[in-house]
């Protein structure tokens, strides 16, 4: 990605939105990869086992520099909640954006990887788990298609792109070709 479009992502990013792209492959599985802007240039997201291959792999959740991943991304999407655009704080109170991006900072970096970690429960997360949890720990559960139709509630990238609710809006998209819904490995 050049200069100018990574200027781009930067500058669309902001606290509590979700980065996807369908970059990522395992085993010929096209799972893709996700992470929540923290809104200050660094994400929390778990790029996978350390044997995984992806730069900055340790095995662990991690608050990172946001380049580290994304700037090197052919397909990149921004979706951001609706609930946490229209939330108006009261005199005193953080925004949930803040409350999302905190509880990921403080209460998810460090997790172990599984790629079917469950959402609702366990020791482990993968890059959607990871975020889901953040959300769902600020009351806002998304539904998702893997998540109750597959290996015991796991979350998957896909399943915020295909979020069939009025919660997820994209604001940004990057080599995907269009800007319609996508139907993940139907629609290039």
């Amino acid at each position: 990605m050049n200069d100018i479009l990574w200027g781009k992502v930067k500058e669309n990013a902001s606290a509590a939105d979700i980065l996807i792209t369908r970059d990522c492959t395992t085993l010929a599985i096209d799972h893709g990869h996700a992470a929540l802007s923290c809104g200050d240039g660094k994400t929390v997201e778990h790029y996978g086992p350390k044997s995984g291959g992806l730069k900055g792999a340790t095995g662990f959740s991690v608050y990172a520099d946001m380049a580290v991943v994304w700037r090197h991304c052919k397909t990149l999407r921004i979706y951001e909640c609706n609930q946490v655009v229209n939330d108006t704080p009261k005199i005193g109170e953080d925004a949930l954006s803040k409350k999302i991006v905190d509880y990921a900072k403080n209460n998810l970096v460090g997790w172990k990887y599984a790629i079917n970690a469950n959402r609702r429960n366990g020791n482990y997360v993968n890059c959607a788990t990871l975020i889901w949890k953040a959300y769902y720990a600020n009351g806002i559960e998304f539904q998702g298609y893997w998540a109750d139709s597959y290996i015991g509630g796991m979350f998957m990238p896909s399943d915020f792109v295909i979020e069939n609710s009025d919660k997820l809006s994209m604001k940004y998209t990057l080599g995907w070709g269009h800007t319609k819904p996508y139907v993940w490995g139907a629609d290039g």
